[in-house]
């Protein structure tokens, strides 16, 4: 995720200021040029896979609660304490969740 747009060809815009993908070997050339990347380049590890039509069959079902974000609180983000502030912005009936333990076999 960045916010460093057309600078990195083949992003993918998401939201206003906001960019997925792109060109990694232009990514690259860009952080080891100096120019600044704090804040703007984001790098999330893991990996998610699905089915043609299966997500948006899953958020249908209500399996997926799906909340939006400004592309500033994303990427100033450092801690779990954005996974709470996600969370109390999608109301009271959500409170319970920000207590729940990381690994669920500690409940």
């Amino acid at each position: 995720m960045h916010s460093l747009g057309q600078a990195i060809p083949g992003s993918v815009q998401i939201e206003e200021n906001l960019y997925f993908d792109g060109d990694f070997e232009a990514l690259k050339h860009y952080i080891l040029g100096g120019n600044p990347f704090n804040e703007r380049v984001k790098f999330f590890l893991g990996y998610s896979g699905w089915t043609k039509n299966q997500l948006d069959g899953e958020i249908v079902r209500d399996s997926w609660l799906v909340s939006h974000s400004t592309d500033r609180s994303l990427m100033l983000a450092h801690d779990d304490s954005f996974w709470t502030r996600s969370v109390e912005l999608l109301g009271r009936p959500y409170n319970t969740w920000i207590n729940y333990p990381k690994n669920p076999e500690m409940n």
